[in-house]
């Protein structure tokens, strides 16, 4: 690894300090490892300062001084631990592991406004190059393009569960709107007495609308405490997002029950003009 990597790739140095050019082939042999090898390790002890014996040559291990503690990342898959990683400069590795760290180097490049352009990533081929001809070169393409390769079959399952879910909503909203139409069809008459008695049309909206509410609320109850026991098994579609997430568990219930309003205002108003208007035809 070269000093600049963990800038490119934008890992936090959470202790001590990242590589620096003085950690050349002549500097004291140095080393960092994530925040997973130091819990796992170097829990019971200071990290920094700490030694490391690395077996990476056919003479047996060699020390390193740990330098710093950098954030975890998951090398492998985005739904996994993070793994235990160690980071050498690359002036350090021993002659023994050298051919095969350069046969699987990949080069990170940070730009202003990307590099995901032909040009950017022409001039990026010019480049390397001119450092070396006989180095093959890869197609190069954007991370953004391997993070969604990764996620691509989650994203697909999610986005069917999406779909389901949207289906779902939409039926739920169209059974309180027709049973709420309905019934408020049955009381029209009970609705028409009580404009008669005095009952204003909020009134009368309100009876209706809570009517319809009451069994949302109920709903959304129940389907809050289904959704904590089955939220472990959508833990291994989520990233960065824990299983029973707060403000999901906010949001989410606060849109049903919106939907859940709308679809009985429109009743809710229908049969409160047709009570007054009842109330006013009529001869009680």
């Amino acid at each position: 690894m070269t000093p600049g990597y963990l800038r490119a790739m934008r890992i936090p140095v959470v202790r001590g300090r990242g590589l620096a050019e003085q950690d050349s082939e002549t500097g004291r042999p140095v080393v960092l490892v994530n925040e997973a090898l130091a819990r796992q390790f170097l829990a019971d002890r200071e990290p920094i300062g700490a030694h490391l014996l690395v077996d990476d040559n056919n003479g047996g291990p060699r020390p390193l001084e740990v330098v710093g503690v950098v954030g975890d990342v998951r090398q492998l898959s985005l739904s996994g631990e993070p793994t235990l990683d160690v980071y050498l400069p690359y002036e350090q590795l021993h002659p023994d592991v050298m051919l095969q760290a350069t046969t699987n180097m990949f080069w990170v490049v940070r730009g202003r406004g990307g590099i995901a352009s032909g040009a950017r990533l022409e001039e990026l081929r010019r480049a390397m190059r001119s450092a070396d001809p006989a180095v093959p070169i890869a197609e190069p393409r954007p991370i953004e393009q391997s993070i969604a390769a990764a996620v691509a079959p989650r994203r697909f399952n999610l986005l069917v569960l999406a779909v389901f879910a949207a289906a779902a909503l939409a039926l739920s909203a169209t059974g309180i709107y027709a049973m709420l139409a309905y019934s408020a069809s049955r009381r029209a008459r009970e609705l028409a007495i009580r404009s008669a008695l005095g009952a204003g049309r909020n009134d009368l909206l309100l009876l209706v609308v809570r009517q319809g509410m009451m069994p949302a609320l109920s709903g959304i109850v129940i389907g809050l405490g289904t959704a904590f026991a089955i939220a472990r098994t959508l833990q291994s579609m989520l990233f960065g997002l824990g299983a029973a997430d707060p403000a999901t568990f906010a949001v989410v219930p606060l849109a049903l029950l919106g939907v859940a309003l709308a679809a009985c205002l429109g009743p809710g108003l229908r049969a409160a003009r047709a009570a007054i208007a009842g109330a006013a035809a009529r001869t009680f």
